[in-house]
């Protein structure tokens, strides 16, 4: 999430439900764009869990630093 154009970790949390633009080639998405939720984020690294990687029909758990997260993410929603 950018505030004043200035990355901030602290709004990542646990249990949130992101998606990622479609044609980022750093995810693999390509006309389709991805959904996954959060697991955790600890030490400037977010852990999550995303399906259909790389079009297998698997549920797989990643990690990515924040500042790669945020750059392909198009939508953090809070659930709790």
């Amino acid at each position: 999430l950018r505030v004043n154009g200035v990355q901030h970790q602290g709004f990542i949390k646990s249990g949130d439900i992101f998606t990622i633009d479609s044609y980022q080639a750093n995810w693999g998405t390509d006309v389709w764009g991805h959904v996954g939720f959060v697991d955790k984020v600890e030490n400037g690294t977010v852990y999550y869990y995303e399906a259909n990687y790389n079009g297998t029909e698997l549920v797989y758990y990643h990690s990515r630093t924040v500042a790669n997260f945020l750059a392909g993410c198009n939508a953090l929603i809070h659930l709790w």
